[in-house]
């Protein structure tokens, strides 16, 4: 039963904050910043908000350190929607899975030009086969 109320809480926390920030932050620091994921602890006293965050080291460290100071604030608002007894304590951590997944795509484009090319290279030359037959008997 913990179980199924903390998603939903931690469901109902990733879109508020995610309505906070679009709408009550003002702070220039803050760049484009979407909020992928949130999650709460079992007893409810803090939740981890996992922040994708466009731009470059500076912009993200930027963005993670006004969200940190704001965090506050962002938790007063979110006591107002939430009408929980406690509202949680808010961390927010930079989330790189789009960095991955980009890096991914990337390597797998490589290797796939890598086998086209390669491909390509053996249509035009003879094939060798460097392999015995099984019937062929190596002396």
């Amino acid at each position: 039963m913990a179980g199924r109320r903390t998603e939903r809480l931690s469901e109902q926390i990733r879109e508020e904050v995610s309505l906070i920030i679009d709408g009550e932050l003002t702070d220039p620091r803050i760049g484009l910043a979407t909020i992928t994921e949130a999650r709460i602890t079992p007893d409810l006293s803090h939740a981890k908000i996992f922040v994708s965050v466009t731009g470059s080291d500076e912009e993200i460290k930027a963005t993670l350190t006004a969200l940190n100071h704001a965090a506050g604030f962002i938790r007063l608002q979110l006591g107002y929607a939430l009408r929980v007894r406690r509202t949680p304590e808010l961390h927010f951590v930079h989330d790189d899975t789009v960095r991955a997944a980009e890096r991914i795509e990337q390597i797998l484009h490589e290797e796939e030009e890598k086998v086209k090319a390669k491909a390509s290279g053996e249509e035009t030359s003879e094939p060798t086969n460097s392999v015995a037959h099984p019937s062929e008997k190596i002396e």
